[in-house]
Formats: C-alpha cells, structure tokens, sequence
C-alpha cells in the first residue's frame, strides 16, 4: 500500500452504525446490583435511635446539628457484606456517634482506632455477647440500652 493511500485512508470519517444509548450517571450510581440486601436499620429504628440520644453523640454529648457528620455505630459488628443476626440492627447494639470510622474527628473514629479500650467501656462487643446484657458508658454514665430505646441503670429483667 502506498503513503498516499495510507494517508486517504486515515482522513475518511469514522461511521458508527448504530448511535450510542444515552445514559444518566445519576441513575446508574443510585442504582443498587442485583441481589444486593440492605444491611442497615430500619426507618423506625434509626428516628428510635436519634430520639433516645436526644440528636447528641451518645460518647461525648456533642450535638448533632445540620452539617455535622455523625454516624450509627453497631457495637456487635455487623461484618464485612452484613449479617443475618437479628441483634445487629436492635437499638441495644446501636450508638449514635460524632464523626465517621474514616476520618479523624469524632468518637466513632476513636473507638475503631483504641478497640482495647472500647471494648472497655461497652462501644464493642465480642462476638457472643448480647447487647441488651452488657451496659456502655453513655455520656460518663453507666447504661444498659433498652430494646424499647431508653437507658436504664439496670439490666432489663426478661
């Protein structure tokens, strides 16, 4: 083949015989994968929990107003892809913190970074234990988290 030819060659348009589908990235992020499950709490448990806490870090009492990161925090760890531990999600086993576990302010990040000392004062559980039994410091408190999202002084009588 000739430069000539070579060169004709390279300056024909490119046809595309069908047209591209038009896609939104917005739709396709917010989209979850076939076969997924949600892990998390339900609604109600989540409004029990901020209403127990009173919209305050349940460690250190910060309050939790617009614009400040917070988190719920599984004191009995859900694991990496969840759990079908019905105890995971109940709000004997969940906190409400400040901050995050990826970044640096805040008591949910203190307690993955010091687990001796979390398991210490409650914030963890090992696994076995049931989170309605074993009481958590709260706000320099020792409680026990109620399964009707109160706090008591003293383990619930079954």
């Amino acid at each position: 083949m000739t430069l000539e030819r070579k060169a004709q060659l390279r300056r024909t348009e490119l046809r595309r015989r069908t047209p591209l589908a038009r896609t939104s990235t917005k739709r396709a992020a917010t989209r979850k994968p076939a076969g997924t499950r949600s892990t998390g709490p339900s609604k109600a448990t989540k409004d029990a929990l901020w209403a127990r806490a009173g919209g305050r870090c349940e460690v250190c009492g910060k309050r939790l107003d617009v614009g400040v990161e917070f988190s719920r925090h599984h004191r009995l760890p859900r694991r990496m892809g969840g759990t079908r531990n019905p105890a995971i999600n109940t709000l004997p086993n969940l906190l409400l913190l400040c901050g995050s576990a990826t970044i640096t302010d805040g008591c949910h990040r203190e307690i993955e970074v010091m687990r001796s000392v979390a398991y210490g004062f409650g914030y963890l559980l090992r696994d076995g234990q049931d989170p309605a039994e074993r009481p958590a410091v709260i706000r320099s408190q020792l409680r026990w988290l109620t399964t009707d999202g109160q706090y008591a002084d003293r383990p619930e009588v079954a």
